[in-house]
């Protein structure tokens, strides 16, 4: 399992409105590239259904090694503490 810090150098990370956050199992992991993750959630915006669909379609045509999770998130708005 990759980390905050291992995936971007930092234990935190500062969302804006808009953003999409994905989680998702080695199943999509290993047979989909992360550019192409980037892609297929910017295609399918702002749709995120749409996105987690294609995204699994792509890892279970790329023969899929394992259970294949997608979780997709978007931040509508965010408050100061």
């Amino acid at each position: 399992m990759d980390t905050l810090e291992q995936a971007i150098g930092s234990t935190t990370v500062e969302l804006q409105g808009g953003d999409v956050l994905l989680l998702c199992s080695d199943g999509l992991w290993e047979p989909v590239l992360e550019d192409e993750m980037v892609g297929v959630v910017h295609q399918h915006a702002p749709d995120l259904h749409a996105a987690a669909t294609a995204l699994l379609a792509m890892a279970l045509q790329r023969g899929a090694p394992d259970n294949a999770t997608v979780v997709l998130l978007r931040v509508e708005e965010v408050s100061a503490i």
